[in-house]
């Protein structure tokens, strides 16, 4: 099952290209590896957007597998619908401008001429796919296409079954996979198509995490793609604040807990009590809020999002300095105090 020593046999930059053009069918090396008999099986995608609208893609990394080895990957612009426009906020985070994407194909095109060769019948990862099935969703519905069939497994829920982190970052440092870029769709879909190898080896059972999407599935009601994403801009911008406060698992050595004041949020594999009772008994504090007087926030699953805002409220504003656990840093400075 999977691919058993992912990490170690995919080269990373075998193959790579980029395209702001209309098409990548000319290129020969694609066109070789999808006209053979022995057709690539999975592929490793990820968008960025223009703006809040998961119909806004601008751009998307596809990576293509074959022979357990990354056989091909590309970042592709794409041209978003008419009334899409690009805020700075989104383009400060993946750097893709509107004259990027000024001579691309929209996503209608691109889906006819090439996409549906290289999804249809095949095994497409995500990472988050609330986010990314989303966007491909709402395009689907947006310029009516129905010619769509293919089998998908997201590999943050994968690390949830076996207890892992569901952070892209997190996991990649634990499989010692390089991040590249972040917010580079096609380095964020490469180390998502490699940690994959290495969680279904550790999860056996990751075909029953295979879900099938096709026209008869769709149940994303015609119209309604902006009205569930008010808070997707929160979401990224909270991503954001998360990675920008992180305490960093280099600086746990020097850690201390004594004398802090520590706010504990979301659930933890290891327990919320076990995690509040650590602190106590290494002297921390527990604080029922995040006010000026904290000084780390452990964060879990289903960690509050009002939580984040306010960190970055305080930090800004107050001149705070208020850090950020993650479930994974935890574990580390868990270890460190037991030796």
């Amino acid at each position: 099952g999977g691919f058993s020593v992912a990490k170690k046999i995919f080269p990373y930059e075998r193959l790579n290209s980029e395209s702001k053009s209309n098409s990548f069918l000319h290129d020969a090396t694609l066109y070789q590896l999808t006209t053979n008999s022995d057709v690539l099986k999975l592929s490793a995608i990820d968008f960025e957007t223009a703006n809040k609208n998961r119909i806004s893609a601008c751009a998307i990394g596809l990576v293509y597998i074959k022979d357990f080895k990354i056989a091909y990957s590309q970042k592709l612009y794409i041209k978003p619908p008419e009334g899409e426009f690009f805020t700075s906020f989104h383009s400060n985070l993946h750097s893709i401008y509107e004259e990027d994407v000024e001579n691309s194909s929209n996503f209608k095109e691109l889906w006819q001429d090439e996409f549906s060769k290289y999804f249809n019948n095949n095994l497409i990862v995500f990472h988050n796919a609330s986010m990314d099935l989303s966007v491909l969703k709402n395009l689907f519905q947006h310029y009516s296409i129905s010619n769509f069939d293919f089998e998908y497994i997201d590999t943050m829920q994968l690390a949830e079954k076996i207890g892992y982190p569901k952070k892209l970052k997190e996991l990649a440092e634990i499989f010692d996979v390089e991040m590249g870029n972040h917010h580079d769709p096609v380095d964020d879909a490469k180390v998502c198509a490699m940690i994959y190898g290495d969680l279904a080896d550790l999860y056996p059972e990751y075909r029953e995490l295979i879900k099938r999407l096709n026209s008869s599935k769709l149940n994303t009601t015609a119209g309604n793609y902006k009205n569930n994403l008010a808070t997707e801009e929160v979401i990224i911008q909270n991503s954001n604040f998360v990675e920008r406060y992180s305490v960093g698992i280099s600086k746990l050595e020097q850690f201390t807990i004594k004398g802090s004041n520590f706010v504990v949020t979301g659930k933890f594999n290891y327990g919320r009590d076990n995690v509040e009772k650590f602190i106590k008994e290494n002297g921390g504090i527990l604080k029922p809020a995040i006010t000026s007087l904290v000084n780390y926030v452990i964060i879990g699953e289903d960690y509050g999002w009002a939580k984040i805002q306010k960190i970055h409220d305080l930090n800004t504003n107050k001149g705070t300095s208020i850090r950020v656990l993650s479930e994974l840093e935890l574990a580390v400075l868990i270890k460190k105090y037991r030796k």
